[in-house]
C-alpha cells in the first residue's frame, strides 16, 4: 500500500517516523506530506495516516471525499499513540486493516466503527493452554470486538475443557461450536497458516478456519489477530 503520513507537531512527527519505519519494513511505500497536500494525496495514494487531532484530519479531507469505492483509507492517530481510528474507507479502502496494523505497531487501541465490524457475527478463537478469561476478554477488546455482539464462538475440539475460554463464553452467554482438526482443514480459502499451530493442534490455523466454518462459508471480515496468547478472526454469516 502506498501511504502518506501527515503530522502537525514534533511529538506527532516522532510517531509518524516510527510508523513509517515499521510500515516500510512490512512492505508498504511510505512518504511524508503536509496538511495542504490532502487534495493531491486523495488521487495519488492508497492510504493517509494523520497523526494529530481528528478534527484537523476531517477538515483536511472534507472537500475531497467522494466515494468509499475510490477514496483512500484514512486513519488518525493521536500524537501519544494511544488510539488508532479508522476514519474513512474502512472496508473497501482498507482503513480497518491499516488501523489494526498501526495499533499493533505502536500498542494503540484500534477504533473501528463500521457496521459489519460492530455486529461481530461469528468469531473463531484459538488460545494457549491455561489462558484466562480475563486475557481472552482483553484480546477481544484489543481487536475491537465487543463480546456482547458475538453471535457464536468457534474453535477446535481440543479446547472443550479450556477453563478460561469456557468462563469467557459463560460470562457473556455466548454459545461455542467445536470442530475437529480434520473438519477445519477441509475448509477452503487463503488462511494464515502456522507450522507450530499445526504441530500442536493438527490444523494449521484455528481461528480463521473455525470462523469461516462456523459461519457456513462466510467471508472473513477480520483476519487472524493475536494478543495475550489469543488468536481471533471474524466471519460474516453466509447467505448463499
Amino acid at each position: 500500500m502506498d501511504i502518506a503520513l501527515v503530522s502537525f507537531t514534533r511529538p506527532g512527527k516522532a510517531l509518524a517516523d516510527k510508523l513509517a519505519d515499521a510500515l516500510t519494513a512490512k512492505g508498504h511505500i511510505c512518504r511524508f506530506a503536509k496538511f495542504a497536500d490532502a487534495g493531491e494525496l486523495f488521487a495519488r495514494v492508497h492510504g493517509i495516516i494523520f497523526v494529530g487531532a481528528t478534527g484537523i484530519a476531517v477538515r483536511a479531507i472534507a472537500p475531497y471525499v467522494t466515494s468509499k469505492y475510490t477514496d483512500p483509507a484514512v486513519v488518525v492517530c493521536d500524537e501519544q499513540g494511544l488510539f488508532a481510528i479508522s476514519l474513512l474507507s474502512g472496508h473497501e479502502g482498507g482503513a480497518n486493516e491499516l488501523t489494526r496494523e498501526i495499533a499493533e505497531i505502536i500498542g494503540a487501541t484500534p477504533v473501528i466503527t463500521t457496521a459489519s465490524e460492530l455486529r461481530t457475527l461469528i468469531v473463531g478463537c484459538g488460545c494457549r493452554r491455561g489462558t484466562s478469561a480475563e486475557q481472552i476478554d482483553a484480546a477481544f477488546m484489543s481487536a475491537g470486538i465487543w463480546p456482547e455482539r458475538i453471535v457464536k464462538l468457534c474453535t477446535i475440539d481440543i479446547k472443550r475443557d479450556e477453563p478460561g475460554l469456557l468462563a469467557f463464553a459463560e460470562k457473556y452467554n455466548i454459545p461455542i461450536d467445536f470442530f475437529s482438526a480434520a473438519q477445519l482443514m477441509q475448509v477452503t480459502g487463503a488462511f494464515t497458516g502456522s507450522d507450530f499451530v499445526k504441530d500442536t493442534t493438527g490444523a494449521d490455523n484455528v481461528c480463521e478456519r473455525a470462523a469461516v466454518l462456523g459461519s457456513g462459508g462466510g467471508q472473513l471480515i477480520l483476519q487472524k489477530y493475536t494478543a495475550n496468547g489469543v488468536a481471533v478472526a471474524v466471519a460474516e454469516v453466509s447467505h448463499g
